[in-house]
């Protein structure tokens, strides 16, 4: 029997044809909106990292201050106001490093999600 899309025998199976079109298009606009969901929230993601990182610079640049200044102030007062500022940086790093592996985990589950959901997986 000739294969139902060759050309060359002129011999077509339209309603097939159709119903893989009709399929391939729903599934499309389906990828389309679930990836534009997807990006919206890794935009998100990113500028909350962003201003993190912005952060973490100025409590960097206070770290140095303070390490390098010198002044008649109380020592105890200085050296808890450095370890006021090495805990916060300490801290900003941890929550940028967690908000990046979790925005590759929300990947990689939303991923995992659509293959389980459209009925993808490899067989």
């Amino acid at each position: 029997m000739a294969n139902a899309f060759d050309i060359s025998q002129k011999i077509y199976n339209l309603p097939a044809f159709c119903l893989a079109a009709g399929k391939n298009f729903y599934y499309g606009q389906k990828l389309l909106l679930s990836e534009i969901g997807y990006l919206t929230v890794k935009s998100i993601r990113l500028l909350e990292i962003k201003q993190l990182q912005r952060m973490l610079q100025k409590e960097l640049a206070l770290a140095g201050k303070l390490t390098h200044e010198k002044s008649e102030r109380d020592p105890d007062l200085q050296a808890k106001e450095r370890k006021l500022s090495q805990d916060q940086i300490d801290f900003l790093e941890r929550e940028i490093e967690f908000l990046k592996n979790e925005l590759q985990n929300y990947r990689d589950k939303l991923i995992k999600k659509r293959v389980e959901k459209w009925n993808f997986a490899d067989k």
